[in-house]
């Protein structure tokens, strides 16, 4: 279907990743023989198994697997940070519908 619409005939050659050498975040991260066992093979550790991009983020730190800001001199986005979260009153109002926002000192909501 798809090579018809296109006018050409596509073939795309598709190979399952080696496990060692690209490890899932529930393997990975929960199962410290393993990763002793494959040291030295890991290329990419995918970070799922989280919710998150402050946790993504401390759990790479944590594990020594964040190298971005060791480099951030050289990057033209600098050091990454952490992103504020929004409050739980925030994320209430946003769930109403509503946002709270400050007009001249003074609160409004907005629906």
């Amino acid at each position: 279907m798809f090579d018809d619409f296109v006018g050409f005939n596509l073939r795309v050659d598709v190979y399952l990743l080696p496990q060692s050498a690209f490890p899932s975040g529930g393997l990975y991260f929960k199962n410290k023989k393993w990763v002793n066992e494959t040291n030295g093979k890991h290329v990419i550790v995918h970070n799922n198994y989280i919710v998150g991009y402050n946790q993504k983020l401390k759990r790479f730190q944590d594990f020594g697997l964040w190298l971005v800001d060791d480099f951030s001199h050289e990057s033209p986005l600098g050091k990454l940070e952490f992103v504020q979260e929004q409050n739980t009153e925030e994320k209430k109002q946003k769930g109403r519908g509503r946002k709270q926002t400050e007009n001249r000192g003074q609160k409004q909501n907005i629906l």
